[in-house]
């Protein structure tokens, strides 16, 4: 009885441990399936620019980063990505993060219900992969990507909404709502794209 309260003990500790690494929570349940929206698709060669992460789910990989962007560039078109990652930490001014992003499940060059993102990050010198599906875009101004991953007896999520500026207030509201679908309220998420960074 002991050690079996001694397991349970240890089980919740490290369960609680590797969420606060991860700089996410633990949810209960397992990951929903994955599916990328269907209407309207997101033309795949479209990524190439630059966005600002309206909203993210807490990271430690970039906790306390301000004003971040991501910078997508053609490697080889409709199908992989380099991704420049700009932001300004809290302490020690400005910081980068690199990686690729391999589009698969694609139509030619247009998204489908199966296609994901996964994203290979490479910072001082740790490299994270996580597959992101299209939750909702419009094609053109901004795209929320979600990833879920099962751990034990839950799951971990991470959401970002990428926008392009001067996009309208009733689009960022459409995006941010799109990610209660997969129990992720605005309260879940951070904000790091700020006016101070205007």
């Amino acid at each position: 009885m002991a050690l079996h309260m001694n397991f349970r003990i240890t089980v919740i500790v490290l369960v609680g441990i590797v969420a606060v690494i991860s700089g996410q929570k633990l949810r209960a349940g397992t990951c929903p399936p994955l599916t990328s929206s269907p209407a309207p698709t997101l033309t795949i060669q479209n990524l190439v620019n630059t966005w600002r992460v309206l909203a993210r789910s807490p990271s430690i990989h970039r906790h306390d980063w301000k004003c971040i962007t991501y910078t997508f560039a053609a490697i080889t078109a409709n199908s992989k990505y380099s991704l420049a990652i700009t932001g300004v930490q809290k302490i020690g001014g400005a910081s980068r993060a690199s990686g690729t992003v391999t589009v698969t499940g694609n139509n030619g060059a247009d998204s489908t219900a199966g296609t994901y993102l996964t994203f290979e990050l490479t910072q001082l010198g740790k490299t994270t992969k996580s597959d992101y599906y299209i939750v909702k875009t419009d094609n053109t101004n901004y795209i929320v990507l979600y990833a879920c991953q099962n751990f034990l007896f839950g799951r971990i999520d991470n959401a970002i909404i990428l926008a392009l500026p001067n996009t309208a207030d009733n689009l960022i509201t459409a995006a941010l709502n799109s990610l209660a679908a997969y129990g992720i309220s605005r309260s879940d998420l951070v904000y790091p794209f700020t006016s101070e960074c205007l």
